[in-house]
């Protein structure tokens, strides 16, 4: 393992890739034919607020849901179809929809968000009146995406685990190198896994989304998008 990988871990972890656009960008406008096709995955709600209390009459609907299952395509035409769909509400400036796995079950309170995450994106309604977080107040859309090889197996997830309790145990970077490859049985050259999120776009476009199957669902944000002002609302949200 790279000495001195614990500040990235940190990094990565806490979302840096989707605050600042940093990474892999998709090229934008691309032509018709070279569109990736994703399909909107059943989801359910997690947690949903529309809130209005900042100044000069700026709003941000933020929402977070999971998907079962689905590919690199599907997350971020799942996420996409969500923030286009409240943000022709008309009742925000602004939308956020960060979009997670459902399979962690007893791991989902030790999980760092980053191994969490499989989309997020934010959309200023108008990049002109927009609060401006993760979009820097230039670009109306930032998506950012974990590939299908870039989400981390419960393997990774136990292995960041056990290097932050070594940590916090003031181990020496060494030492846990050597137990950690000898508990999981890895090589020489192994490396601490990251973030799943390891590439975003400013361009919805890039991607041909159905939604066909997924309409009602996506209607039935409405509702809650309306009454949910102030005071964030959490819900079951498992599979």
């Amino acid at each position: 393992m790279v000495i001195g990988a614990r500040k990235t871990l940190f990094a990565t972890l806490i979302g840096t890739l989707v605050l600042t656009g940093c990474g892999n960008s998709d090229r934008p406008n691309k032509a018709q034919t070279n569109q990736k096709q994703g399909k909107v995955l059943p989801f359910k709600v997690c947690s949903l607020i529309n809130n209005d209390a900042f100044q000069d009459n700026l709003s941000m609907i933020d929402i977070d849901a999971k998907v079962q299952g689905g590919q690199s395509n599907d997350w971020a035409a799942t996420a996409i179809a969500i923030a286009k769909h409240l943000g022709a509400l008309g009742i925000s400036t602004d939308v956020k929809v960060t979009l997670s796995r459902s399979d962690l079950r007893d791991l989902e309170q030790q999980t760092q968000n980053g191994f969490k995450w499989l989309s997020q994106v934010y959309y200023a309604i108008d990049p002109k009146h927009s609060i401006g977080m993760g979009n820097s107040n230039d670009k109306q859309w930032l998506i950012s995406y974990a590939t299908d090889k870039s989400v981390a197996t419960l393997q990774d997830i136990h292995i960041a685990n056990d290097y932050e309790n070594f940590i916090e145990k003031n181990y020496d970077e060494e030492k846990i190198d050597k137990i950690i490859k000898a508990k999981y049985k890895l090589k020489n050259d192994w490396r601490l896994p990251m973030s799943n999120m390891v590439s975003n776009t400013s361009n919805p476009d890039d991607y041909a989304i159905d939604e066909s199957r997924q309409k009602d669902a996506l209607s039935n944000l409405d509702d809650l998008a309306k009454a949910n002002t102030h005071t964030e609302q959490k819900f079951d949200c498992a599979f």
